[in-house]
């Protein structure tokens, strides 16, 4: 996907990217703008998230776009940006406005339904079987396990107060891992 991804650039593939590469979730991904990216520390700061609220008072419409702050203080955060993202994020943030939301390109956030929808278009056409975008997430979290990543990191990564909830959620070693622990161990002996 995220060869596709960079072989097909556009605003909202630029989005799915930090997605898969940084573990964001889809709230947080259509609120963040060129102001919150920081190209020169290859820094993300997430400060805002988009979506959906029910809304009695509007004439005709039972749902409201909304941009508010993150839902516990820590998920307000930094997130670095690896080295391979920060070079595709710097084509793009040289040619934007601060204020642009990053996959809608305008002073407006794009509608999480409408990233995705996008998603399950881009899955489909990769024959990927999945089609949630969270799955994004899902994946950013293994392979931070994979690759060794401590879980008090991971949960600070991906936002979580406790990190319970990032080991009950993303946390889930395969055979491999397993096999790799047990002879990992019994080279102590």
């Amino acid at each position: 996907m995220l060869e596709w991804l960079e072989q097909n650039p556009s605003r909202i593939n630029i989005g799915l990217m930090i997605c898969l590469c940084c573990g964001l979730r889809i709230g947080e991904i259509c609120a963040l703008r060129w102001e919150d990216v920081d190209v020169r520390s290859c820094v993300i700061h997430i400060r805002r998230t988009v979506h959906r609220v029910y809304r009695q008072d509007l004439a005709g419409r039972k749902s409201a776009l909304t941009i508010g702050v993150p839902k516990t203080e820590d998920s307000r955060r930094e997130v670095p940006v690896s080295h391979y993202l920060a070079n595709i994020l710097k084509k793009e943030y040289l040619e934007s406005y601060p204020e642009q939301y990053i996959v809608s390109g305008t002073k407006k956030p794009m509608d999480p339904q409408t990233f995705r929808n996008h998603f399950k278009r881009v899955a489909t056409r990769l024959g990927i079987p999945t089609r949630r975008v969270h799955s994004l997430r899902h994946t950013f979290a293994t392979r931070c396990v994979e690759s060794k990543c401590d879980f008090k990191t991971l949960s600070s990564l991906l936002g979580h107060a406790d990190i319970t909830t990032t080991l009950n959620l993303y946390v889930h070693p395969g055979l491999e891992q397993k096999r790799r622990c047990v002879e990992d161990m019994m080279s102590m002996f």
